[in-house]
């Protein structure tokens, strides 16, 4: 059978042994992963059988360190906002980029969280800056360009409101002089008592545009209809009772007359 001498007071025991059988301190050493958490004094006393020595050595058990095993969704922010910038000059980005920067926030709380399962919080503060440089940078860009043909779209879409409007005076009044045995155009209260017009035209303002019965002899009127500003409408148009054709021209604010160009006309 084997035997070990005590390194500390020479005294030969059997390699099975675990104290020596004279001084009772241990035979073999321990690894630090296997001792016990336990302060210097109790350690040193446990070991030595009650005794302290001095500068005797203290173990501490090694403790796992934190793994991170998932970074897919950081590393997935990452590469969305980098591609997020080119991919603003065909307008994709503007959906790539929101992805990206809330992909990067949520990988960044649960890294905060739990690291010991997520990681990657570079990976997650790359994806949101380069996220909101897109965002930042690109989005007015296109705001600047969207902007403008939505305002013209409005105008346009207020104009065929203003043209359906006055023709629709125009019929009340024929109606109501041919019904009332009216002499002369009447107002827009005598108009809406009648029913001959919509309630939304009954005081006398639509879709960005203003409304005028105008009479322009016993008989006859004009219908104007003006933009309240430019950005509610450009032209501004009048039909007369006695032709029944609209005309059209951009006045600036101001009224359109029997001068401008009939609507419809290329001349």
């Amino acid at each position: 059978m084997n035997s070990i001498k005590c390194p500390h007071c020479n005294l030969t025991n059997w390699a099975t042994d675990e104290n020596c059988k004279k001084c009772k301190r241990r035979l073999h050493s321990v690894p630090a992963t296997e001792q016990p958490l336990l302060s210097n004094v109790a350690y040193s006393a446990a070991a030595t059988g009650g005794q302290q020595p001095y500068g005797a050595p203290v173990y501490y058990p090694a403790y796992p360190q934190p793994v991170n095993t998932n970074s897919s969704m950081a590393i997935t922010s990452m590469v969305m906002g980098i591609i997020s910038i080119p991919a603003m000059a065909m307008l994709i980005g503007i959906l790539i980029a929101p992805a990206a920067f809330v992909l990067g926030v949520v990988s960044l709380v649960k890294a905060n969280k739990r690291p010991m399962e997520f990681g990657g919080k570079g990976f997650s503060i790359a994806g949101i800056a380069t996220s909101a440089f897109a965002l930042f940078i690109f989005v007015p860009v296109v705001a600047a360009i969207a902007i403008p043909n939505l305002l013209a779209a409005r105008r346009s879409a207020n104009e065929g409101a203003a043209i359906s409007a006055v023709k629709k005076i125009y019929a009340a009044e024929i109606t109501y002089r041919a019904t009332n045995a009216a002499g002369s155009c009447v107002d827009f209260h005598a108009l809406d008592l009648s029913g001959l017009i919509p309630r939304s035209l009954a005081n006398a303002e639509s879709n960005g545009y203003k409304f005028r019965i105008t009479p322009t002899d016993a008989y006859n009127c004009e219908i104007h209809a003006v933009p309240i500003s430019p950005s509610t409408g450009s032209r501004s148009f009048m039909m007369d009772t006695a032709h029944g054709v609209v005309h059209a021209a951009d006045k600036k604010g101001g009224a359109a007359d029997a001068t401008d160009p009939i609507l419809g006309n290329k001349s």
